[in-house]
């Protein structure tokens, strides 16, 4: 009886060194979970600002990706593949009560593939976790209105190397990724 007792105590052992193992190698399989690449915050125009018809852009942080953003109330995932998600300050420097023009600014990867700003849905879930964010998109901006927000663009899983660009004033923002 000893001996049964001895192997059924090492096969425990053996199984749960196994599935602590597959564990690990999933963890780092899924780095974490976000997949985002390495971003270098020191190549980033963090604090650079640029005025362009009537509004004025101040990158204020380095990017995130998340293929997910949301939380039990609302979630939306990523349509092409994952959110670039870019910490700005936004202001209305005109006269009057507008939207954010979504042809305003665009991202731009290392392909040259341009990907428009995501609507206002990717935004309204991000901020479910993120309350200090202010909503931007399809929510009107009164003059001289600041709001600190997050641009958002949905772009494809394998895409790199990211600038934000103002094609209007050919003002680039250098992301750091």
């Amino acid at each position: 009886m000893k001996r049964q007792t001895f192997f059924a105590s090492r096969w425990m052992i053996v199984q749960l060194v196994l599935v602590a193992g597959v564990g690990i190698l999933l963890l780092a399989a899924c780095s974490g979970g976000s997949g985002a690449a390495k971003v270098d915050a020191s190549k980033a125009d963090i604090g650079k600002s640029v005025e362009s018809d009537n509004w004025k852009i101040t990158l204020k942080g380095v990017p995130d990706s998340q293929e997910i953003v949301g939380g039990s109330g609302i979630s939306h995932q990523a349509e092409n593949g994952k959110y670039i998600i870019i910490p700005a300050e936004v202001t209305n420097t005109g006269k009057d009560l507008v939207l954010f023009p979504d042809d305003l600014i665009f991202l731009k990867d290392s392909t040259g593939k341009q990907w428009n700003l995501a609507s206002s849905t990717p935004q309204f879930a991000y901020k479910q976790n993120h309350p200090e964010v202010d909503i931007l998109m399809d929510s009107p901006v009164s003059p001289a209105e600041m709001r600190k927000t997050v641009l958002i663009f949905d772009v494809a899983p394998d895409a790199t190397g990211f600038e934000l660009v103002i094609p209007k004033d050919n003002a680039v923002f250098k992301l750091g990724y």
